[in-house]
């Protein structure tokens, strides 16, 4: 592969702004609380469009072409799904409740796979989308393996476990034609959380923004995208400082506005995380071909929602 690492740097910029962000937050939270959470799915839908509108890469925007109609009917499913699982366990009490946990850990790759699928597949760049190709069957034999092997090691291996099914998942993560690579270390993350625990206790949290840092930067310096012989790798100049300084401010900002200026602080985390992310290369060379199915079922990512557990 061509190495980069002196190649034209592309950095990611967020135009957003929180004034502008608040007419739709405001509009989106009124509505969200007049229908009892109905609106949620359209007002999701929102902000990612605005979000991904916002966020450019070489001068051109990313899109979401994701539908609230699309995901209503997944929020319905998906809380459908849980209203059912809830009420067994109302039902049995004891057997049921354990039912109802043990379901909720079996879901957790199907969320993860479903929501890859349905959120890359509705985003595009330069009008050519994203997808995931990965393997249920796959991904789920890999997660259980590596939640058996952190349960024996009584938590150690989670960090290897993280990156196992962070590579998995990336190098099934396609931009039309060309392909995503991770190549993390489990140790390497190990250390990181090693060091950022003991740091932060003793110094009373104050150096949990730097530990906040360098998790992001390892996430992130580890992701490269491979097309035709040419390797564009990500990187991250996120500075510890500055992020410390936006918690304080964040902090204060949420107490005095009684949580009115929330539009603020997420337009301030977008440039701060991805304004600090560049790309090496040029990507005037990056000429990928439309290849990536569309993916509508929205489920897999209102639960994945429902379950707070996140996706790369």
């Amino acid at each position: 592969m061509q190495d980069n690492q002196n190649a034209i740097q592309n950095r990611f910029i967020f135009n957003g702004k929180g004034s502008d962000y608040f007419g739709l937050w405001i509009i989106n939270s009124f509505l969200t609380v007049i229908t009892l959470g109905l609106y949620y799915p359209w007002a999701k839908a929102a902000k990612l469009k605005y979000f991904y509108s916002n966020t450019t890469l070489d001068g051109h925007s990313f899109t979401f072409n994701g539908t609230g109609n699309e995901m209503f009917w997944g929020f319905v499913k998906a809380l459908g799904f849980f209203v059912v699982l809830g009420f067994v366990a109302f039902t049995f009490q004891g057997v049921g409740l354990f039912i109802f946990y043990g379901v909720l850990f079996l879901l957790a790759p199907f969320a993860i796979h479903s929501s890859m699928r349905y959120r890359l597949s509705r985003t595009s760049y330069k009008n050519v989308n994203f997808g995931y190709t990965g393997d249920l069957q796959e991904l789920v034999l890999k997660y259980y393996g590596n939640v058996l092997l952190t349960v024996l090691t009584i938590g150690i291996y989670g960090s290897w476990m993280q990156v196992s099914i962070r590579e998995y998942m990336l190098k099934n993560t396609w931009y039309g034609d060309a392909q995503f690579y991770y190549r993390g270390k489990g140790g390497d993350l190990f250390w990181i959380k090693v060091q950022g625990f003991f740091f932060t206790i003793f110094t009373f949290g104050i150096y949990l923004p730097w530990y906040v840092k360098n998790l992001y930067k390892f996430y992130i310096d580890n992701v490269s995208l491979h097309h035709e012989g040419h390797e564009y790798q990500a990187f991250s100049d996120l500075d510890g400082g500055n992020l410390f300084g936006n918690m304080i401010i964040n902090y204060f900002q949420t107490i005095f506005t009684l949580g009115l200026g929330i539009p603020w602080i997420e337009v301030r985390n977008m440039n701060t995380f991805v304004g600090s992310v560049t790309i090496s290369g040029d990507l005037e060379d990056l000429t990928v071909k439309q290849t990536q199915e569309q993916y509508n079922d929205a489920m897999g990512d209102d639960m994945n929602d429902l379950l707070d557990i996140g996706i790369i």
